[in-house]
């Protein structure tokens, strides 16, 4: 190489992400980026001899290993890197074996790609000025959130300032921006503002922690950030976590870990942890508290719940566990809801969930029960020609499944995204439609309407599943006894099944009485959703609307991925309702690559045993949506004592200053177990210390067809108790000791041994030996409906329900939002639509307080686009105040392009602690929808605020 030049490095990859990772990490280094477009410009900068080449074997087409022998047979010696992604185990095989130097995961090129450079290199002046500059970027610019953009927090986004076209960008991960440090002494800098790097975590692809040797342990995550289940080889050291990586899995695709996985380690040891349990000791929410034997509080508890079983009924004990855990005993299907059956208590409803149950509500009155929540599995996404992601951003809040919508990708699939916010997703998806919030209904009416008008239809699907053609009367809405259909081949109404040409359309009269087909009514009620007159309602051309409906009625197969976006809207059920109806009138149901449903599960990721109902005793359900007006109202039962466990009740749970001004008082007692001070802990009467996932005896249901074990790898610390052991030590007091007479370990193996016969076949022994079993599943277990048996009134997919004849609506139709209405009253008042979205940095609050995660998400902010900022003369970083009837928050302003104009965009999960004053939780609302088939649920996003700057110092 000339001493003179900088190194040369040839990039030949597919993506435009992966050039622009690669170009905003290097660019200004003392480097040149070489990139190529053809095979044949590869092998001429070959012959030249760079210092470096990067090859994606899919760069060119399909995949073409040989391209590693040529170019090693032009280029001799220079070290060849191969970009593959993580589940291709046989392809870096052969890569490495044709020549290659070195193969590093597409996934995490961001992280590994340097420090194989620098040992494939080995030439000081390239190394040692990344490692410079990275070193002093993090040293004066932590958190490496911000610092990755510079001191200005108005430059946080590098796709706004990005001058190419919404369809040309790219998504830049955060910390790959152009690395400058800002002038000044860095020791200065530090010390005026008091901020630490992420020091534990190195800039190679290894451990962040110690290398010190130590005892490795195989364990499973439990938390609820999609039901992966990542599995964790964590080392103990001198009786003490210091490391967690990524498990090995029988199918390395599953082989995920994320950066809250790796912050266990700082949750276990955290010096907030609570050790010992509390009793209050001034009014509630004033952290006030003396610290008490277990033996006290359970005894004081067990107390209080004899007196209030005696005076209200033993339903007025209510038990709360929730989604923060889902392992088979310390989890929400677990001990908490055990013990409530055993008492005859209340507990959280398996059925009404209160959130998260809108969309499958509409697909569960759609395809029938058990449907709700069900869907082709994540790794059928390869099968799919055409992926519409809409109303959810998996590669942010499904960062572990998102590898297989990146195979789909790489396979051919076309990939859209809608979503009223440019999201990670929309960066990497092929298309983004970016709708207006809160106007879904529209868009799926017309492509309803399109597919229809232009007869897209799979009609044989149509006829022999759907009720299209079975006859509803018009007197009452209902269908016609014994499900009857028109046959035009005989000219008399027939059962369906000895129908030869069953009508679709017109009105016919049998024995009197007047009636038409169901497909008939639905063509009639969508017919006035015209694409010009969606456009106006959706901000999206109706040209675009009906290629959209176009290729997704003809592309096959097709797949329509929701997650809660939508959900969390009043009309969220009639959402899923119309996306199933696409489906099914396009034929995209029971086939690979096809179905249109919430997540990717074939099956409930929870064991499905009767542990919670011993002795076939149930507790009452209850939806805790409904809980707060219950307890405040005594109907149908009063509910005076409350138990709360895996979850957050006043963080995660709308309208919080009613919770605590009218509900809590009329509670007598108020219980939380957790690890943590939490929201709902600082409001309590007792804190219960519990033991975490490293702690106790567990295992989980997942991902895809595992089982993992959760072995003790370390002692809880101070006094904190599993969940299984607080819960067996009540049940003593009230006298149910008999439910918890086994030690967990043959529970768990009694639920394995109850589950289906692919689970019964595993030996409980084996799983505790191995941590991770494989189940035996059948080749098409990843398609959901594959037998086209629906199990609904009619045994047809039915998008006319007459369950919904009393509310108005058998047949789906537009239902305007609950509060964020842009033709109601209220948005003069209150103009901005207030969307909630998850962080990549928690899941739902958990994670809050955890050291290297609040370096890279410091606090709260509220996201605005400047065309809401400017009028109001917000400015970047300013103290704002959100607010409507029902309160307030402030927190600081971040301005943002990728935002629509008319809303604001809040991440859950903060404390009130985090905020500068209120809390977001005390802007929503707490209405639900009667209609919904899983019972009202949370329309966290159908809200209206405003906003204005806050007056006082800007610098706090």
């Amino acid at each position: 190489m000339d001493a003179h030049r900088p190194p040369q490095i040839v990039v030949a990859v597919s993506h435009s992400w992966l050039r622009n990772t690669f170009s905003q990490l290097l660019q200004r280094l003392p480097v040149d980026i070489l990139p190529v477009e053809n095979v044949d410009d590869l092998l001429i900068r070959a012959r030249a001899k760079p210092d470096a080449i990067v090859l994606d074997p899919f760069a060119f087409g399909r995949s073409s290993l040989d391209l590693v022998t040529r170019i090693r047979r032009e280029a001799h010696y220079v070290p060849v890197i191969v970009l593959l992604s993580s589940d291709t185990g046989d392809y870096r095989d052969a890569a490495m074996r044709l020549g290659a130097n070195a193969a590093i995961a597409v996934e995490r090129a961001a992280t590994d790609l340097l420090p194989t450079l620098k040992t494939l290199l080995g030439r000081a002046n390239l190394v040692n000025g990344i490692a410079d500059r990275i070193a002093r970027t993090a040293r004066s610019n932590a958190p490496a959130g911000e610092a990755a953009y510079g001191s200005d927090p108005a430059t946080l986004n590098l796709r706004e300032r990005s001058e190419r076209t919404v369809e040309q960008r790219a998504m830049v991960p955060e910390t790959l921006a152009a690395i400058e440090p800002p002038a000044g002494d860095v020791a200065t800098s530090l010390k005026d503002d008091g901020r630490v790097f992420l020091r534990g975590l190195s800039l190679s692809a290894g451990s962040p922690h110690s290398s010190s040797p130590g005892r490795q342990y195989r364990t499973a995550c439990n938390l609820n950030c999609g039901a992966h289940y990542c599995g964790l080889a964590v080392t103990v050291h001198d009786g003490r976590i210091t490391r967690i990586e990524p498990a090995d899995f029988p199918d390395e695709r599953y082989r995920r870990i994320c950066l809250k996985g790796i912050s266990h380690v700082q949750m276990v040891a955290h010096r907030d942890r609570l050790l010992y349990p509390l009793k209050r000791a001034g009014p509630r929410g004033t952290s006030e508290w003396e610290r008490v034997s277990w033996d006290q509080a359970l005894d004081e508890i067990a107390d209080r719940v004899r007196a209030l079983r005696e005076k209200f009924g033993p339903e007025s004990l209510m038990f709360f566990p929730f989604s923060g855990q889902l392992s088979a005993l310390n989890g929400l299907t677990g001990v908490y809801l055990r013990l409530a059956a055993a008492l005859g208590a209340s507990g959280t409803s398996l059925r009404e969930f209160g959130l998260d149950s809108a969309v499958p509500s509409g697909i569960e009155d759609t395809l029938g029960e058990g449907a709700g929540y069900l869907a082709n599995d994540y790794a059928d996404l390869p099968n799919s020609r055409l992926v519409l992601i809409w109303g959810g951003d998996p590669a942010q809040s499904r960062m572990n499944w998102w590898p297989f919508f990146v195979e789909a990708q790489r396979a051919g699939t076309h990939l859209i995204a809608i979503d009223p916010k440019y999201s990670v997703t929309a960066g990497k998806c092929d298309e983004w439609l970016p709708i207006r919030p809160g106007t879904d209904l529209y868009l799926a009416l017309a492509m309803l309407r399109e597919i229809i008008a232009r007869d897209w239809i799979d009609r044989e699907f149509v006829i022999r599943h759907t009720v299209a053609p079975l006859l509803v009367r018009e007197d009452d809405g209902r269908f016609l006894n014994g499900y009857v259909v028109w046959d035009e081949a005989t000219q008399r109404a027939v059962p369906a099944e000895r129908a030869k040409s069953p009508a679709l359309a017109g009105r016919f009269v049998v024995k009197g009485v007047a009636c038409r087909p169901a497909f008939d009514l639905l063509k009639e009620r969508v017919s006035a959703y015209t694409p010009d007159f969606a456009a106006q309602k959706t901000g999206l051309p109706a040209e675009r609307i009906i290629a959209l409906a176009q290729a997704y009625a003809t592309v096959k197969p097709a797949r329509i991925f929701t997650l809660y976006g939508v959900d969390r809207w009043h009309h969220g059920a009639t959402f899923g309702r119309l996306i199933a109806t696409l489906a099914a009138l396009t034929g995209n149901l029971g086939v690979p690559g096809g179905d249109a449903g919430v997540d990717g599960f074939c099956e409930g990721a929870l064991f499905d045993s009767a542990f919670c109902a011993p002795g076939g005793k149930l507790h009452r359900p209850v939806n805790p949506l409904r809980m707060p007006e219950q307890i405040v109202t005594g109907l149908p039962y009063p509910i005076k004592a409350m138990w709360v466990a895996f979850g957050n009740w006043l963080n995660q749970w709308p309208d919080q200053n009613r919770l605590r001004q009218e509900v809590l008082p009329k509670l007598d007692l108020l219980v939380t177990v957790d690890h943590f001070m939490t929201e709902t802990a600082r409001w309590s009467d007792y804190v219960l210390p519990a033991a975490m996932l490293f702690e106790r005896e567990d295992m989980v249901k997942g991902p895809g067809p595992f089982v993992q074990y959760q072995p003790v790898i370390v002692p809880p610390p101070g006094e904190c108790r599993s969940d299984f052991d607080i819960a067996a030590a009540l049940a003593g007091l009230l006298g149910v000791r008999e439910y918890f007479s086994r030690q967990p370990v043959e529970y768990l193996a009694e639920i394995l041994a109850q589950g289906d016969a692919s689970m019964r076949r595993l030996s409980f022994e084996e799983l505790k030996s191995k941590g991770v079993l494989q189940r035996d599943l059948p080749p098409d277990a990843l398609v959901v409906h594959r037998d086209r048996k629906f199990k609904t009134p009619t045994g047809r997919v039915e998008f006319y329900v007459e369950r919904l004849l009393p509310y108005g609506q058998a047949l789906p139709n537009y239902q305007p939002p609950i509060e964020a209405d842009p033709d109601g009253d209220l948005i003069h008042r209150y103009p901005l639509i207030c969307l909630t979205e998850h962080s990549r940095y928690r899941v739902h609050s958990t994670f809050v307080n955890t050291p290297w995660l609040r370096e890279l998400d410091r606090e709260p902010c509220a996201i605005l686009h400047p065309s809401v900022a400017q009028p109001r003369r917000i400015a970047n970083g300013d103290r704002v105040r959100l607010f409507n009837d029902r309160g307030f928050v402030v927190l600081r302003a971040r301005l943002s392009q990728s935002v629509p104009p008319g809303t604001v965009y809040l991440s859950q999960g903060w404390q009130s602690t985090d905020f500068q004053s209120g809390h977001a939780q005390a802007l929503t609302h707490a209405v639900g929808n009667p209609a919904n088939a899983f019972g009202p649920n949370c329309s966290f996003s159908d809200v209206l605020v405003e906003v204005v700057r806050e007056v006082g110092r800007q610098d706090v």
